[in-house]
């Protein structure tokens, strides 16, 4: 561990641009494109669980 510590100021949150709420999750912010504001985590829809077909040619449990 360093002891030069070249911030001089510690951490400040405030300045810390990954705190920002809208970064957290960027879905729910501007930069998210379409879907509904309120749904925020598309990738537990079950749609989105597995998007692979089932069978020999599309993955699934069948396919070694």
């Amino acid at each position: 561990m360093s002891t030069d510590d070249t911030t001089q100021n510690g951490y400040d949150p405030a300045e810390d641009p990954d705190s920002d709420p809208e970064m957290l999750n960027p879905r729910t912010g501007t930069q998210a494109t379409g879907g509904d504001e309120g749904d925020v985590d598309t990738d537990a829809e079950p749609d989105n669980l597995n998007p692979r077909a089932d069978g020999a040619d599309g993955g699934g449990a069948a396919t070694p």
